[in-house]
């Protein structure tokens, strides 16, 4: 049986912010802030990586189960164990049918055989890989969780923070300070057991905020802005979990899978962009930042 250890400038140059697809409007403002509403969207940015076969299908029912012996030293009424001596024989007869395996219990066996004599009344156990009124044994990794896949995403604004002086031959001040923000889940979601193994911390929001201070400078005919994006790699893992039980009659092992996905945060900064109107010309129209993912 395997087992694996597994810039911050900004000005008004006209008397009216410029409107459009990619422009942000003004969600709320006051005499010194205005807070740009962000137009957000999730992509991935590249195919993902694959690391095993993933057509098998993957399912929290019981995948394997199988007999190791019967259960002798306990009342077959109550379920109580009455011959702790003979309840620890028959356990570990069971368990050294595997004895690679189960190395862990039958090292362990004097603490298991304490365990089950307290848990020795039925009792709920807390996964689905076998019925509701057993007596569970022990429990671990079979296989430990390992990468199926990985692939790199990004969220980003498609507005922007936009500072407009493409047509005017005079540099200007910021007026209002002003932000905009997106966000994305980050962090774990899936089976417990993969989380404690590796660690990670359970998923939740994650937000990055670009700013444009108050009293910036806008350079003569220029036009130019910003954005804030998060880029993050969507991790899928996957395990084989497997538990030891007694039904008052026989010992019993089974295996299920265990699967979960990872988003690991790996950049949250801003994209800058700009354009000069070279020809100087007033009369000329003004740029459109790019809409598509950051570079």
């Amino acid at each position: 049986m395997k087992k694996f250890k597994v810039l911050l400038v900004s000005c008004i140059a006209v008397s009216t912010m410029l409107t459009g697809s990619a422009f942000a409007s003004p969600q709320e403002a006051n005499s010194s802030a205005i807070v740009l509403e962000s137009k957000s969207i999730t992509i991935a940015e590249s195919a993902p990586t694959v690391y095993e076969d993933t057509t098998r299908t993957i399912s929290n029912d019981v995948r394997q189960e199988k007999s190791l012996g019967t259960v002798e030293g306990i009342d077959k009424e109550t379920g109580e164990i009455i011959d702790q001596e003979l309840y620890k024989k028959s356990l570990l007869n069971a368990l050294n049918t595997d004895p690679e395996k189960f190395k862990y219990e039958i090292e362990n066996i004097d603490s298991l055989v304490a365990q089950s004599a307290a848990n020795s009344r039925p009792s709920t156990l807390n996964d689905s890989i076998s019925p509701a009124s057993l007596v569970l044994i022990s429990q671990g990794w079979d296989t430990e969780p390992y990468i199926t896949s990985s692939q790199p995403m990004v969220t980003y604004s498609t507005s922007w923070i936009v500072e407009d002086n493409y047509r005017s031959s005079t540099a200007v001040n910021v007026k209002y300070s002003k932000s905009m923000k997106t966000s994305t889940t980050i962090g774990f979601s899936g089976a417990a057991e993969i989380k404690s193994k590796l660690s990670f911390t359970a998923s939740k929001t994650h937000e990055y905020t670009t700013a444009v201070e108050q009293g910036a400078t806008v350079g003569a005919w220029t036009i130019w802005g910003k954005r804030p994006y998060i880029k993050w790699t969507k991790q899928d893992y996957k395990g084989v979990w497997y538990q030891v039980w007694h039904n008052g009659s026989e010992y019993i092992t089974g295996t299920i899978d265990k699967t979960g996905t990872n988003n690991r945060l790996d950049i949250a900064a801003t994209e800058y962009w700009d354009k000069v109107n070279t020809a100087k010309n007033p009369n000329a129209s003004s740029p459109t930042p790019p809409t598509g993912q950051p570079k």
